[in-house]
């Protein structure tokens, strides 16, 4: 019984120390100087996902003037290079490359878009931005301040998680504004041991050819979670942007939900399984609901304490997520909590004896270090360019 204590008091100390750090840095002064720093943004797509033209327009409308955006799938007729190729025509005054195909180079598909990207980059600082992500007006200015100084050189956001009425996407949305943005903002912040997750990274580029350039983590599942580790050895520092940026989460399908949380998994355990036999504590919603079940077949108290954790467990999520969604959760949709946290437990019991992904179509084997195989041979792709 001493370990779901232990879990839930990690837990909530976790999440009030979370929040106390992240009130205390806020977003600097605005630099004019700064207007003048080139900036590429790298989009690398996959499908005409639902508000794709939302989101890449929202990278049109920045207020910073100096910007390089270039857009790519890596299979030529991906109906997103549609969308790609009228956001390019609708914004003429924008500097936008659209770049179709993109030749394999690399195990992890998204890299090997990266990496193609990075021979049409003009400017000394990139910026790798996912598809659903649709920041405000100031969001690379903002990032930029924080690049002022000279020793950093990994800017990354946590999440700001926004659902459509699905249940998938709620879900997707509950797991990011709770139990990811805990460990980045938490592990960053507190413990000064960079997380990044590569929806949102900005990167000096010399200080990304220091650590041996984007090539240098083609082949691992976790690249962005390793840039940043990488990035601090090597002495650059890593901070987050002190805001968050948002992510559309719409049109999700529980099966993507499943399927991110095992990847994620078995990506951990095989960094750091000492840490991941830690994350247990970190989910004391189990521990309460064995505790109530085992209450509830014996007829004793401890069925109350059992529920009185998952209900305390319950509320600090139910603040967190209104808190970065904007969102207040609905009372009818709290027993998602539950339903997450389940989730998360089959898979992080799982994670050490799965061994594959199917990454976006693609199917790799997963090593130590988060090391990939390939189980079919690359196929040959033609890149066009359109400017």
């Amino acid at each position: 019984m001493s370990w779901w204590l232990l879990g839930a008091l990690t837990f909530g100390v976790w999440g009030l120390f979370v929040a106390f750090a992240w009130e205390r840095r806020a977003v600097e002064p605005k630099d004019p100087a700064q207007d003048q720093v080139g900036v590429t943004v790298f989009k690398p797509l996959k499908g005409a996902v639902p508000g794709l033209r939302e989101n890449l327009e929202a990278f049109c409308a920045q207020t910073h003037p100096n910007l390089q955006l270039i857009l790519g799938a890596e299979d030529s007729s991906d109906p997103a290079l549609d969308v790609a190729r009228a956001v390019q025509r609708a914004y003429p005054e924008r500097n936008i490359l659209v770049l179709a195909g993109t030749p394999r180079s690399a195990l992890n598909p998204k890299v090997s878009n990266l990496l193609h990207f990075e021979r049409f980059a003009r400017h000394p600082f990139v910026l790798i931005s996912d598809a659903d992500v649709r920041p405000h007006r100031d969001y690379v200015s903002n990032m930029l301040k924080v690049m002022k100084d000279p020793t950093v050189g990994l800017v990354h956001s946590p999440l700001i998680c926004r659902a459509d009425d699905s249940d998938a996407s709620l879900l997707e949305s509950l797991h990011f504004n709770t139990w990811v943005n805990l460990a980045v903002i938490g592990c960053g912040r507190l413990v000064d041991q960079p997380i990044v997750v590569g929806k949102s990274m900005l990167l000096r580029r010399t200080a990304l050819q220091h650590i041996g350039g984007l090539s240098a983590f083609g082949d691992v599942l976790a690249e962005d979670y390793l840039i940043g580790q990488t990035m601090a050895s090597a002495g650059w520092r890593v901070r987050d942007a002190g805001e968050g940026v948002t992510v559309h989460m719409e049109g999700r399908r529980m099966a993507q939900f499943r399927e991110r949380i095992c990847r994620w998994a078995q990506m951990r355990f095989r960094i750091n399984p000492f840490a991941y036999a830690g994350e247990v504590l970190l989910n004391p919603s189990i521990w309460c609901l064995m505790t109530l079940i085992a209450g509830l077949i014996k007829q004793e108290g401890w069925m109350l304490i059992g529920a009185i954790g998952l209900l305390v467990k319950w509320h600090i999520e139910r603040r967190l997520f209104s808190r970065w969604s904007g969102v207040e959760l609905r009372w009818g949709d709290v027993p998602l909590l539950l339903v997450k946290d389940l989730a998360v437990a089959i898979a992080w019991a799982r994670g050490p004896f799965i061994r594959q992904v199917n990454w976006s179509g693609n199917r790799r084997r997963v090593t130590w270090g988060s090391r990939l195989e390939a189980f079919d041979k690359p196929k040959h792709v033609t890149a066009r360019v359109m400017r």
